[in-house]
């Protein structure tokens, strides 16, 4: 397992998705102020619904569900030693998960393939900085059993290799060799059905 873990972490990068240098979207994030990939700057409550759309973009409406900014709030966190940015990426997470329970969350939004694929990996890269974070451990797992689903599963595309990545870095994490070997698996296909000679 240990060579899967750094295959399966290097390969998700904890990747911030803003088009800003990670110290301004961690700023703007403390001021409310979202940037979510190639879309303008939006500012939104500080305590979020979830349900939140004010560009009316169903491709806005994922990226906040992937939660992917939050890390650049906690590698500002770690940049910096300022506990605020940690608190305030502690905050979101358990906001979102509290808000977004499968098969009841309050977006439509939230457990749609490739935005539960990335939330996955972005929450094992947190879990990576923080101790004592069980409500995080059961969230990770939680992501884990509905990527592992084989009804969840689409099995072609970018959508599949995410959702495989996905379901690696958490069966890396959470030590289920299970969910690695079927990650491993669905990659195995993915690449044979995808990649020419």
């Amino acid at each position: 397992p240990a060579p899967l873990v750094g295959v399966a972490l290097a390969a998700s990068r904890c990747n911030f998705d803003s088009p800003v240098p990670r110290e301004r979207t961690a700023d703007d994030l403390l001021a409310d102020v979202y940037h979510l990939g190639q879309h303008p700057a939006v500012t939104l409550p500080h305590d979020l619904t979830w349900r939140e759309d004010p560009l009316g973009d169903r491709q806005w409406r994922q990226k906040l569900q992937m939660l992917r900014y939050v890390m650049a709030l906690m590698y500002q966190w770690q940049a910096t030693d300022d506990g605020t940015y940690r608190d305030r990426g502690i905050e979101l997470v358990r906001s979102w998960i509290a808000a977004n329970p499968y098969g009841s969350a309050a977006s439509p939004s939230a457990w749609k393939d490739q935005v539960t694929a990335w939330r996955a990996m972005t929450l094992v890269c947190m879990a990576g900085m923080l101790p004592q974070k069980d409500w995080l451990d059961e969230a990770i797992a939680d992501h884990g059993r509905v990527l592992a689903d084989p009804d969840f599963y689409v099995g072609g595309g970018n959508h599949a290799l995410n959702q495989a990545i996905g379901l690696l870095d958490v069966g890396c994490y959470v030590g289920r060799t299970d969910w690695q070997d079927l990650a491993v698996r669905r990659i195995d296909r993915f690449i044979v059905r995808t990649i020419d000679s």
